[in-house]
Order: C-alpha cells, then structure tokens, then sequence
C-alpha cells in the first residue's frame, strides 16, 4: 500500500501537484494510514475483546490530550515532572489500566535502587546492630557492626559511628528520625529543578543516596530482605521476569566477613527460587555484572574474569556484563578494548550503558560505536543514538535492543519534557525497543507502570493504543537474555496473563460487557 502511495505522489510531483482537494485528502489519509502501520505494534491484530478495551482506553486518553492542549500542558501529567505529576497520574484510568496490564520483564533495574527506599528507610533501619554517622556534605552513612567503632567515620570531621536505636530512643519524635531517613534516601524533591540544577548536580546526590542505602543493604540479611522486598515490588506491577545489574561486592556478614562476587551471585540464585516457589506466576531472574566504568583498565580485566567465573558457575542464571556509572565523567569504553575483546573471545556477554548522555561528537557518545562494534546484546539508555544515524540502522538490524528509561532520563536532566524524548524516534513498527524504571526505589515510581505510562502518553503520542502497550511487552520478553525455550514459556504464560487482565478491564470499564 506505501509502494501505490508512493506512486500517487510521484504521478502528483510530475504534473505539477495538479490534484483537487478530494485527491489531495486520499493521499493524506494514507499517509496517516502508512504512519499508523508503522508504529510500534502496528500489524498486532485485536480481538473483539481486546478491541473493545482498546477503545476504551482511547477514550480516556483522548480525555488527557483534550484537557492537556485546552490547558498549554499545564493539566497533561505527561508534560510534567514526575515528582510534580506522580498524584495527578495515579488518578488517571489510563495509569490505572496499565498497571492492570502484564508487563513482560524489566530489564533495566540496579540492585540498591530498583526496591522501595523507604522499605530501606523505614524497616530495614530498626534492625539491631545498625550505627550511622554524618560523613562528608551531611551525608548519611550507615553500617551493621558487632561491636561500636572506635575510628571515625569520617577522618576530617571526626564525626563517630552511633547506633541508630539510641537515635530514635533520645529523638524529639519518631517522626523526625523517619523524614531524615527517607529523604536521605530518596530524590523525591517538590524543587527538582532546583536542587538538581544540571546532569551534574544530580547524578552527585543519586550517587551519595545510593552510598546511603548500600552501606545497610549490604548487610547479607538486609540484602536478602531488600531483594525480595524488590521482587514484590515488581511483581505485584505484574512484571513476572528480572534482569537485575549489581555491583556484587562489599556485601558483608556481621562478623566483618566480605562476600566474594560468586558468593553474592548464589544470594541471589537462593531468594529468586524462593520467590518463584511462592509465586509460580513468576518467570525468573537473570543477573547482570556491572561494576563501575571509573576502574582502571588492570580492575576491569580482573572483573571480567570473574564474570566469566560467574557465566561458568551458573550459566543459567548469569547473563553478562556492563559498566555502570556516570557516563560523562567515566572512563569510555574503548581504552578497555583489549579486556574486553579478550572476555568478548571467550563467550561473555554485554549490555553495555551506552549513549547516557546529552553530548555529541564525543569520546562520551561514541561509546555507543563500542557498544553495537563489541556486539552488545543490549544498549542502556542510548540517549544520544540520534547522533549516529549509521549506527541506528544497524542497531536495527541486528536486532539490539535499547533500553529506553524515561523517569530516569528525567531526574538525572536527560530530558526536561518527555514529550521531546529522542527515544520517540525509537517507537516503530519492528524496531527493538523496550521500555525499564532504571532506579524505580529511589524516585519512587510503581515497578514498571509509571515508566509505561509516559512512554505511552508522552513518547507513543496521541494515537499509539493498547498495540503500542502490549508490543513493549512482548518486546520486554524476545529481547530478554532468556533462552528460546524460556521465551517461548513466557510468551505463553504473558498471553494467559493479557487474557485475564482484558477481561479484568472489562468488568471494571465497561458496563457492556456484562
């Protein structure tokens, strides 16, 4: 049909655009037809049941873009910050289907970030054996101890370990001990833009709250209790599949005891199978081994062979390997070449951060060339693929997914508006793109559904439907780590899953159905 569309507008181009206005708006018409067919989930075909909540769900949000261009975005949640639009959006029926709706799996999450902070904030630090001190700028630290410190934690201030149960017993309110905890802990601000004046300013505090967090869920027990605290969390968002990236080192026993990355891998390994023995609905966990970019070539190699430690030891839980970080100032990926050729010869896999970034024509950017040229299975971010039109084609056609964060990309002041995301230009008809919450906990959005509803209202525009939702989940699933036959088992189970939650939508929206 594009091929006689095409036609139609070269005869047009040939004569002199001589065409009446009836013409004109036929070929108008199919273009927009062509652009619908395009889009992400385009050639998905809908049941009646499946239809009918679809236009029900293009009801609601042709309500929001109504109410949004009659207010200039003032009153379209989309537009605005999430930490400004998090109470309008859980009003929205449009939020409320999503989060009725399977999600597939989410495979961009860290493991101090991912979970609930306030679950950190609120039960983890009344647990016996926690002390905390003020370490440099005021910031929070915190660490499960025997026996109170004699040394500082802090050598320039002098500031001393002091248990927390003390604090909440001498404190003027319980209630006061709480709020400093959870803000400590959190980037929930109602001044986003002022606190977090640039991508600088904001990665420094997200990097200071997840110290805050690391230094109690490092504690084996609480890592235990964080990470099945973050499977819930998802779960209940009905994801039923994880990729979790960790950095897997300074987890540590009350006795002072530091366990090896392999050691923390198997932590993992043991509450995942606990998980899912509770909750069969649940698909699994694969693991992700992502230390910092900021090491030297020498640490990165050694990191390498333990990942492939890790890919020997459990080859059915293990996926690959990243490098994590604050992309600006990190080290790029090229002067790791040689560690990571060798690792690359040896059958390790990568899913590499990528493209994190709002500079162009870079040492920075051009980590996404290194990405798709060491053959990342997948791209974290890729905010700066639009640079390299190139490498998007091929990034196309060898089918290596993006992960697209919007919530994320906002916060750490990617993106001010998601309406401009770039990864808009991702959201098409056979492209490989899914949708992740990066650090869900620490900005405080549900599991996945925040993330989709953005994507959805901002990113897909006013006319991607229910297609566009349930392509990035099905997408969330063949662009997995998971093997043909794992995939093949959550396809079917995701079905099952969509089947029932039509019906569930139905019974809630619509008086018809009855």
């Amino acid at each position: 049909m594009r091929v006689f569309t095409y036609l139609i507008f070269a005869l047009c181009m040939g004569i002199g655009w001589s065409m009446s206005e009836e013409e004109y708006l036929v070929l108008r018409r199919q273009y927009l037809a062509n652009e619908d067919e395009l889009r992400l989930g385009g050639d998905l075909v809908f049941g009646n049941l499946e239809t009918r909540v679809n236009e029900i769900l293009m009801d609601f949000k042709a309500k929001e873009y109504r109410e949004g261009l009659e207010s200039n975005g003032d009153l379209f949640p989309a537009a605005q910050h999430f930490f400004h639009a998090k109470e309008a959006i859980a009003a929205s029926n449009i939020f409320q289907i999503i989060s009725i709706l399977p999600k597939g799996g989410a495979l961009h999450m860290h493991e101090f970030t991912a979970g609930p902070s306030e679950y950190v904030a609120l039960e983890l630090t009344k647990w016996e054996y926690l002390y905390y001190c003020i370490g440099s700028d005021d910031h929070l630290l915190f660490h499960f101890y025997l026996m109170q410190p004699t040394e500082p934690c802090n050598k320039a201030t002098g500031k001393k370990w002091t248990l927390v149960q003390e604090l909440r017993d001498n404190a003027s309110s319980r209630g006061f001990v709480d709020n400093w905890f959870s803000r400590s802990m959190s980037m929930v601000t109602s001044t986003p833009d002022d606190i977090y004046e640039d991508a600088d300013m904001a990665w420094y505090f997200f990097e200071k709250k997840i110290t805050t967090i690391s230094g109690i869920v490092n504690y084996e027990k609480a890592f235990r209790a964080f990470y099945l605290k973050t499977l819930e969390h998802f779960y209940v968002d009905n994801v039923m599949y994880i990729e979790m990236r960790g950095l897997f080192n300074e987890v540590y026993r009350l006795d002072g005891t530091i366990l090896t990355p392999l050691e923390v891998v198997q932590l993992y390994k043991e509450v995942t199978e606990s998980f899912m023995e509770s909750n069969p609905g649940f698909i699994g966990v694969k693991i992700i081994y992502a230390p910092h970019r900021f090491h030297t070539a020498e640490e990165v190699g050694m990191k390498l062979n333990e990942a492939l430690d890790m890919k020997e030891k459990f080859p059915d839980f293990f996926a690959g390997f990243d490098l994590v970080g604050q992309e600006d100032k990190g080290t790029p990926l090229v002067k790791f070449l040689p560690q990571l050729l060798d690792a690359s010869s040896k059958g390790l896999e990568f899913f590499f951060h990528a493209g994190e970034t709002s500079w162009s024509g870079t040492s920075i950017d051009e980590n996404l060339v290194d990405a798709v040229l060491l053959n990342s299975s997948r791209i974290g971010h890729g905010h700066a693929l639009m640079n390299f039109p190139y490498l998007l084609e091929m990034i196309n056609q060898r089918g290596i997914a993006v992960e697209v964060c919007p919530i994320s990309n906002q916060v750490l002041k990617l993106v001010k508006d998601v309406r401009n995301h770039p990864g808009k230009a991702l959201m098409r008809k056979d492209f490989p793109v899914v949708i992740s919450s990066d650090g869900a906990g620490i900005w405080g959005s549900k599991g996945l559904s925040h993330d989709i509803y953005y994507a959805f209202m901002a990113m897909g525009g006013a006319k991607a439907d229910l297609k566009f939702i349930k392509q990035l989940a099905i997408n969330s699933i063949m662009f997995s780590s998971m093997n043909a036959s794992e995939k093949a088992l959550s396809l079917n189970r995701f079905e099952e899953s969509w089947s029932e939650a039509i019906d569930y939508i139905l019974q809630i929206y619509d008086s018809k159905s009855s």
